[in-house]
């Protein structure tokens, strides 16, 4: 039975739907030695060019081509299994022909199993136009912590560059870095909002960028964003009433926020002046009786604003006669909001009405940013220069020699006190050491086996990443 589906929207009101190759057998993590059984089921990603040709697709694991192929090196990509939406695709900023994958890191410290935030760059220039990935950029862990199951992205207020999004677990912390042309700048995380103590479900920002929310098992937040810094700002909506929460979405003009546990869909309006009274149960299924989503057919789950301006739902597929009992046919749909900046029942929501042609879905659906927000007008970083000094610090750090064989030179350190790091491709730190008041440092790395290597810089306000090569 297929097990992914592709959605064409192409300026028209009903999407096409054709087959992609992503499977939900797909091997994960050869690096360990596992077989994932449940790759596949929730994150997934995709990107097309400005005139809506694909150019590739990827579950995290796998990239594949717009012909549906393996892409060049587009293997053993590093993503913890069975995560909702723990994978994403920006554009490199100020390259037409580069890509940054970012995703959840399943990575192995000690006897614990941690997750951190890695990327893998696609050069459409190789493989006569369909792709690939240079091992030199591949599987480059930038955040070591333990990354709850989700990332988002959006773009920075200059219109240019982006911010991507991620949050601990246990914690109450967001993880921030901006991605520029020249840099990776890893912001310091922020304490904010309620502790999530599980793997939490969701997170997403708002079309505008200027709102996100966060998902957990038993609560969700909504919070103000700022563009410019980074920075999670004020809480606008909290609800701690659900027992497992599916699914959150922004409505295209961001007055309106849809969540959902396994069969029930919410709407609040964030312009009431307490967003958490104009809660309205929008849909309710009476046959599903389970709360957690595997345990039946009818579980609704992850939302995805689609360019026609209507969100998607995805489904837990399973195999259940009572389903074609109660609705007449087994679930391989997709729900629909179909006027999602509409009041309550005015919004149109359809359960399981947009049939995917013999595929299934099972919780998961692309995690798309805003690829088409531009600069915010008339802010304070509506330019290009309230960057511009902090990436001109940033690229004047250097490593040297690279390659190396028995030691690196850190120069143009902050005078401060720092930080340094080395990060292997698995996410390991294999060396960490601390520095005062002195603008270089050498560090001996003889004893590290030939590889790829990131060392992390923190002067205590930002995380500088620079790479190596050890010979």
């Amino acid at each position: 039975m297929p097990d992914s589906v592709l959605i064409h929207f192409d300026g028209v009101n009903t999407p096409i739907v054709s087959t992609s190759v992503l499977k939900n057998t797909d091997t994960y993590n050869a690096a360990f030695g596992e077989i994932g059984t449940g790759v596949g089921q929730w994150s997934c990603t995709s990107i097309s060019d400005e005139s809506g040709q694909l150019l590739f697709y990827t579950n995290g694991f796998t990239v594949w081509n717009r012909n549906h192929q393996l892409m060049q090196n587009g293997d053993s990509l590093l993503l913890h299994k069975k995560i909702s939406d723990g994978v994403l695709i920006i554009p490199f900023p100020n390259h037409d022909s580069l890509y940054y994958i970012f995703y959840v890191n399943y990575s192995v410290t000690g006897q614990l199993n941690t997750e951190s935030i890695s990327y893998s760059i696609v050069n459409m220039n190789m493989d006569g136009g369909l792709g690939g990935i240079d091992s030199i950029n591949k599987n480059i862990s930038i955040i070591n912590d333990t990354i709850g199951y989700h990332i988002c992205a959006v773009k920075h207020g200059n219109g240019r560059d982006w911010w991507v999004v991620g949050h601990d677990r246990p914690g109450n912390n967001f993880f921030t870095a901006l991605i520029t042309p020249d840099s990776v700048i890893i912001k310091p995380s922020q304490n904010i909002g309620r502790r999530e103590e599980t793997s939490g479900i969701e997170m997403c920002i708002s079309n505008q960028g200027n709102k996100i929310a966060f998902g957990n098992w038993d609560f969700l937040q909504v919070f103000n964003f700022d563009r410019c810094s980074g920075e999670i700002g004020t809480e606008i909506l909290v609800d701690t009433t659900y027992n497992v929460i599916q699914g959150l979405s922004f409505s295209p003009d961001g007055s309106l926020f849809y969540a959902n546990s396994t069969s029930d869909l919410f709407q609040y309006n964030l312009n009431a002046p307490i967003p958490f009274q104009s809660k309205t149960l929008i849909w309710h299924n009476p046959y599903n009786q389970f709360s957690y989503p595997n345990d039946s057919a009818y579980a609704i789950g992850i939302h995805e604003l689609a360019p026609n301006g209507k969100i998607y739902i995805s489904s837990h597929y399973k195999v259940d006669p009572e389903m074609i009992l109660h609705f007449g046919f087994q679930n391989m749909s997709l729900s629909v909001i179909n006027k999602p900046d509409s009041l309550g029942l005015a919004c149109d929501f359809q359960p399981y009405s947009l049939n995917l042609a013999g595929h299934r879905t099972h919780g998961g659906l692309p995690n798309m940013p805003n690829y088409n927000l531009g600069a915010l007008e008339g802010g304070p970083c509506d330019t290009l220069t309230s960057i511009q000094n902090e990436i001109d610090k940033t690229n004047s750090i250097t490593i040297s020699p690279n390659p190396a064989t028995t030691k690196i030179k850190i120069t143009n350190l902050s005078p401060t006190e720092n930080q340094i790091s080395i990060i292997n491709l698995l996410g390991q730190q294999v060396k960490s050491i601390r520095v005062s008041h002195v603008q270089s440092t050498t560090i001996p790395v003889s004893d590290l086996p030939a590889g790829i290597y990131v060392v992390t810089i923190f002067d205590g306000e930002k995380m500088v990443c620079k790479k190596f090569v050890k010979e």
